[in-house]
């Protein structure tokens, strides 16, 4: 629903993911866009909520006060079209992965049950049962799918691509491609989903659900949390309640249509395209037992609206409850922010001045320069003569004019249109300057200030990224006055990078409890901390169950592993990880491939040439630094 960056220092990271080109302009060659929040500006205001609950309002006046005319109700109270989310099993299906050709995973505390069609093994579950301390992965081959145990294929033959694993919830986890799920069923499809590929989706019930969503940071007021328990829980049933088909779901099938089969085999995925579900790692944090409480005394909670012609805005009543982090002051209508054509009567301007307190918010202002060049390539022109701020926001509208196909032409565009195709934090314009004197304050494509004590890294071409992680507290060098770019990176330095990296997303923390490695004597308490933080969040799964190999160094594979699990738990929605050209990396493991192909996907990194990525040296510290700033970059506009 949002991004997690909670420094303005994140603004200024874009500028090493996007390149400027030349302006076509006979106008200013520079416009720079004023304004403030986070988000696409519809409907709860996540720091508004939050200052709010400060304030002393329950969770329930600030869901009235964002979603005007609705009033909370309990979703076994609704005469909705399915009940099933109250009276099936796992009838939530969110979407964990998609496209996949190969996914693994491994048991936690006790043993799983295997089932999948065509297998030759009889009814389920399969004879073999994942025990813990073993590794194990799914994956398409020729025209189907097959298990594999400690990379040995399982017999006797060949089975299809629709699959599922289950276990008791009650003494067993399930950790897939990197991340902890309690509760539910593994549901592997591969009806519907293109080139034979196959989609991972995680049935569930819905408080289960909910239990694992990562939306807002749990050490928030008691009240604010609740008034999003609410919100994501509104958004699950409205999308599970427009989804769903009630005449298509059997025994071990959602209801699903066609599309939904092929695009994800899921309700909801897990993804800020949805909502940010990460399941056991939700539950695990230091101030986890905040959420937790906020869920349980919310349970089967949900927003609805009665008001007039309510079938035409809601899924029996519920709400499409929309949140977002922050505004400028003022809410978005749903015309406004999403550029729909016809206005919900729950999704108006509303008041949020909690939202552009700089004290309480730190994205309540942003600056942002555009070029000019962007604003035709957006618009289709050739040349651009006026940009003019015609309204501030809300509703924000900026004139432009210009020249296309030899013609005059003029557009007039929303805040909708200007956040989506200029790539500005929110559709919150307040301000327009042309070819402005001095840098911005920040704000997305902001020039990068190199500021460091360094002495080593004159002339070093990763110095700027250098630079950012310093700023952001990720690395304090080697030394006081040195950063030792040419070092190989360790695994311990490794995991103090990424736990930092980890915590600039706004997610909670880890708890960093002993996760059973013998070999970490003689570190700092701050690595063993953060050691073991990489091992609970899945990022790591160590050398073997009880190794975790601190002082080795960190090949360029093994990062590109580490940094694509944390990406895609930050919220990043993760390319396919297709052939990316790079022909030194054939003999690597399938996951492997996928995670350097998801790198040059992402922008990350375009190897070492067009058709090398070199996996196997050790990362050096200076690469290593643009390897996380750019990271930190991509889930500054994506997570």
């Amino acid at each position: 629903m949002r991004s997690k960056i909670s420094s303005l220092l994140a603004f200024a990271l874009l500028a090493l993911m996007v390149s400027s080109t030349p302006a076509s302009a006979d106008g200013h060659d520079v416009y720079r866009f004023q304004g403030g929040g986070w988000g696409h500006g519809v409907g709860m205001s996540q720091y508004g909520a939050y200052g709010q609950a400060l304030e002393g309002r329950t969770y329930d006046q600030i869901l009235a006060h964002y979603y005007q005319g609705t009033a909370l109700a309990q979703l076994d109270s609704l005469v909705l079209r399915t009940d099933a989310l109250t009276t099936v099993e796992d009838a939530l299906w969110v979407g964990l992965d998609q496209n996949l050709t190969s996914m693994t995973f491994e048991a936690i505390g006790g043993q799983l049950d295997l089932c999948q069609v065509g297998d030759g093994t009889g009814p389920c579950p399969r004879p073999e049962h994942p025990q813990p301390g073993e590794s194990w992965r799914f994956e398409r081959v020729g025209g189907g799918c097959q298990w594999v145990r400690n990379g040995v294929a399982l017999g006797p033959q060949v089975g299809g691509c629709r699959a599922s694993i289950s276990w008791d919830d009650t003494t067993t986890r399930i950790r897939v491609n990197g991340r902890e799920y309690a509760y539910g069923t593994i549901k592997i499809r591969g009806e519907g989903v293109a080139a034979g590929n196959f989609h991972v989706s995680l049935a569930l019930d819905l408080e289960e659900y909910v239990r694992g969503i990562a939306e807002m940071p749990q050490r928030w007021s008691l009240e604010a949390l609740k008034a999003q328990a609410v919100a994501a829980r509104t958004f699950a049933v409205y999308r599970f309640l427009t989804l769903e088909r009630p005449d298509m779901r059997t025994a071990s099938d959602a209801g699903l249509a066609l599309g939904q089969k092929t695009l994800c085999w899921c309700h909801v995925r897990d993804t800020i395209f949805d909502q940010v579900y990460l399941g056991f790692a939700a539950e695990t944090g230091i101030d986890s037992p905040n959420w937790l409480a906020a869920v349980e005394s919310t349970a089967l909670g949900v927003v609805t609206y009665t008001g007039p012609d309510w079938p035409s805005f809601t899924r029996d009543r519920v709400i499409g409850a929309f949140y977002f982090s922050s505004s400028a002051g003022l809410t978005e209508s749903n015309i406004d922010g999403f550029g729909s054509s016809v206005q919900y009567p729950y999704l108006v301007s509303v008041d949020d001045h909690w939202s552009a307190d700089p004290n309480l918010n730190p994205n309540a202002y942003w600056e942002k320069d555009v070029d000019a060049s962007l604003i035709t390539s957006a618009l289709g022109w050739g040349q651009l003569d006026l940009v003019d701020l015609l309204n501030s926001a809300p509703a924000a509208r900026v004139a432009f004019a210009g020249q296309a196909n030899g013609a005059s032409v003029s557009a007039t565009k929303g805040g909708s249109w200007l956040r989506s195709n200029l790539k500005l934090a929110s559709p919150h314009v307040t301000g327009l300057v042309g070819d402005p004197e001095g840098p911005p304050l920040g704000g997305p494509g902001a020039p990068v200030v190199i500021v460091h004590p360094f002495a080593d890294l004159a002339g070093n071409l990763h110095e700027a990224s250098v630079s950012i992680i310093w700023q952001s507290g990720i690395t304090q060098g080697c030394t006081a006055s040195e950063y030792c770019p040419a070092d190989d990176v360790a695994r311990w330095q490794m995991a103090l990078f990424l736990t930092r990296l980890w915590s600039l997303t706004g997610f909670d923390p880890p708890s960093g409890i002993e996760q059973g490695l013998s070999d970490l004597d003689g570190m700092s308490p701050e690595a063993v901390r953060a050691i073991n933080s990489l091992v609970e969040l899945g990022i790591s799964t160590g050398v073997s169950d009880t190794e975790f190999a601190p002082l080795d160094s960190v090949s360029r594979w093994q990062m590109a592993l580490f940094l694509t699990r944390l990406t895609a738990a930050a919220g990043v929605s993760m390319p396919d990880g297709s052939d990316q050209g790079f022909t030194d990396i054939v003999d690597l493991p399938a996951t492997t491939q996928t995670a350097i192909n998801q790198l040059k996907q992402l922008g990350i990194t375009k190897g070492t040439s067009t058709t090398t990525f070199t996996p196997d040296p050790a990362v050096r510290r200076d690469e290593m630094a643009s390897f996380i700033a750019r990271t930190l970059a991509l889930v500054a506009t994506q997570g």
